[in-house]
């Protein structure tokens, strides 16, 4: 299981438009400060998707293949001031090693976490 959580600490006033402007133009109300994300996952080799939520509600997912690792894109609008929870559910082969987090050079530097589970059975 993979647990993305997203926040947007933008501010909800007091900067200029040309900042905060939305040219995607949804079809649905945005405020100053909203922004819309493509998240993308990159999974192990032939791993496969279960199940996906965003704050709990199933979410459409489009998949693709990257250098022979299976990807999973899902288009994530996110309100200023607030956090948003993706949960990806894969059936991957097991591996000893590692997974590997790359991080993007951010403002706010990137926090994550991860945790090993126990090995299923069966």
């Amino acid at each position: 299981t993979a647990r993305i959580t997203l926040t947007n600490r933008a501010p909800t006033s007091g900067l200029p438009p040309y900042v905060t402007q939305r040219v995607d133009k949804p079809p649905y109300p945005t405020r100053p400060g909203d922004n819309r994300l493509i998240v993308s996952y990159y999974a192990g080799t032939d791993a496969r998707l279960t199940s996906a939520t965003l704050d709990g509600r199933r979410v459409m997912v489009n998949g693709g293949v990257e250098r022979g690792h299976p990807v999973y894109t899902v288009d994530v609008e996110l309100p200023a001031q607030r956090s948003r929870t993706l949960t990806l559910v894969l059936d991957e082969p097991a591996d000893d090693r590692s997974p590997t987090v790359w991080r993007q050079p951010l403002v706010t530097p990137l926090r994550a976490r991860v945790e090993p589970v126990p090995a299923c059975e069966g």
